[in-house]
């Protein structure tokens, strides 16, 4: 064997067990997942890839680590994997047409040309494919959901109603309400002190009427200034000043607000009643708030979905 051979034979041998230590740390399996090996390499190609995610913020506590934030990403990427599996089971795909009439939607709505967006791209480190690799899994999985969970979830008017209840300040605005007020007129230039006056005669009134309708219109129209607005009388919601929109809202049927300042004075209202308005500017929000709802149960929905595929897989984690 030639001297050049030998000293080949030699560096190779050297070197040998540096790239291979360096090849384990690489390629060490963090996971298995129903005999399917995942690396560590994988591992942190998928971070690369959900880097926006694993910086927003809004993860678990235990993610806040570098370790915690790791396992975190491991459980994101066996899901994202089970889920794949299911996209491929049941046929759904993304064609070169729905990628491209994705990209032309996005850049409108951005007001971005298709040159722009890859610009903004590359400055987030990303390339052109990559970005339209994620948009062509985004496709598939939003049309799984479609086509696999929609026909599982029902959205009733009993729920939307349930979830109007829990958000009054996102339709509270849509409603008619029967009102009665007492309105203590206050120069809009009042001194402090005379601000406090009023409120105080108007706490001192507030504890009088309260619980009592008929207490209510008889001290509002010894009080109030316009007395008429003592009596009952219906308003749209949308059409009343800020501060009585607000003091409105959460309140039910019977009670009294605070009272309230607008630059009349110091208003008390006690809400009658309410009702849902009608026509055709409520049957559009109300469409809108039943595809916000739909969209809520179809998160949650998936959640519940991967959760049965982890049940009926076997997964170890290794990390």
């Amino acid at each position: 064997m030639n001297l050049l051979k030998i000293l080949t034979l030699f560096l190779s041998l050297a070197l040998f067990p540096y790239s291979f230590l360096q090849a384990q740390v690489v390629d060490r399996v963090v996971a298995v997942l129903d005999g399917e090996a995942i690396t560590l390499y994988e591992l942190k190609q998928s971070m690369k890839k959900n880097q926006a995610l694993l910086e927003s913020g809004v993860l678990p506590p235990e993610a806040s680590t570098p370790e915690g934030k790791e396992k975190f990403a491991l459980k994101h990427l066996i899901e994202e994997k089970l889920l794949d599996r299911e996209i491929k089971k049941f046929g759904i795909e993304a064609s070169e047409t729905d990628l491209a009439m994705a990209i032309k939607n996005l850049s409108e709505r951005n007001q971005l040309s298709e040159a722009e967006l890859k610009k903004e791209l590359a400055k987030e480190g990303k390339t052109w494919e990559e970005y339209r690799e994620q948009l062509r899994e985004q496709i598939k999985r939003i049309r799984f959901m479609n086509q696999v969970l929609a026909s599982r979830i029902q959205v009733t008017d009993d729920d939307l109603e349930e979830f109007f209840a829990r958000n009054p300040q996102q339709f509270g605005a849509y409603q008619t309400v029967e009102i009665a007020q007492i309105i203590l007129p206050l120069d809009p230039n009042a001194s402090s002190e005379e601000v406090e006056k009023v409120r105080e005669q108007a706490l001192k009134l507030r504890k009088q009427v309260k619980g009592s309708a008929k207490k209510f219109t008889t001290l509002g129209k010894k009080y109030s200034h316009p007395p008429q607005v003592a009596e009952v009388q219906s308003y749209a919601l949308k059409d009343l000043s800020g501060p009585l929109q607000q003091g409105l809202i959460n309140l039910k049927p019977g009670d009294v607000t605070e009272p309230l300042r607008t630059p009349l004075g110091f208003h008390l209202i006690m809400k009658v009643s309410a009702s849902t308005l009608e026509g055709e500017e409520f049957r559009t929000i109300r469409a809108q708030f039943r595809q916000k709802l739909l969209e809520q149960k179809m998160d949650a929905k998936l959640v519940e979905y991967i959760e049965e595929l982890k049940e009926k897989s076997y997964i170890e984690l290794k990390l």
